[in-house]
């Protein structure tokens, strides 16, 4: 005798789910494109370093959207079981985990800036370090400001 038991989300409410997932990758490697884009006229150093910087950052991407697909999985599994208090502590373990290794790859990239770089890609030509290093400065940057904007206005509602 097989009970059956009511879905929490349907499937046409979880393909709807897929589409922002989608978008947020190709956006992602949307903006790679587009600095090297912006920055061709710079010369060939420029957008070698700015290649050289992207693949580090599709690879962290990546790594993050694993991490909160797993953490997602996790906590659905809490959430199909009616527990809400473990749903509640798997995103936090979650938001801590990812957070924390955020914060050591962003230390890292800060200081150690030059000397990771070199360590992936071995001897490439100074002027392509030099391009690549400013880069990833910049990414860097560009990946603390939403958060400190957020942080400073608080009017701004990111829902």
């Amino acid at each position: 005798m097989t009970e059956e038991k009511k879905m929490l989300f349907s499937q046409d409410a979880l393909k709807k789910l897929l589409w922002p997932l989608i978008i947020e990758q190709f956006l992602a490697i949307a903006m790679g494109m587009a600095d090297t884009v912006m920055a061709a006229s710079c010369g060939e150093a420029v957008v070698s370093g700015i290649s050289l910087v992207d693949s580090i950052c599709v690879l962290l991407i990546g790594l993050f959207t694993a991490m909160a697909s797993g953490g997602a999985v996790v906590a659905a599994q809490y959430m199909g079981h009616g527990d809400k208090e473990m749903v509640g502590r798997a995103s936090n373990q979650l938001f801590l985990a990812v957070g924390g290794v955020a914060l050591l790859f962003m230390t890292i990239a800060l200081i150690w800036n030059k000397g990771l770089l070199a360590l992936l890609y071995g001897n490439v030509e100074a002027d392509v370090m030099n391009a690549a290093r400013i880069y990833f400065y910049i990414e860097k940057y560009k990946a603390f400001f939403p958060v400190h904007q957020n942080n400073v206005n608080k009017n701004v509602d990111i829902y």
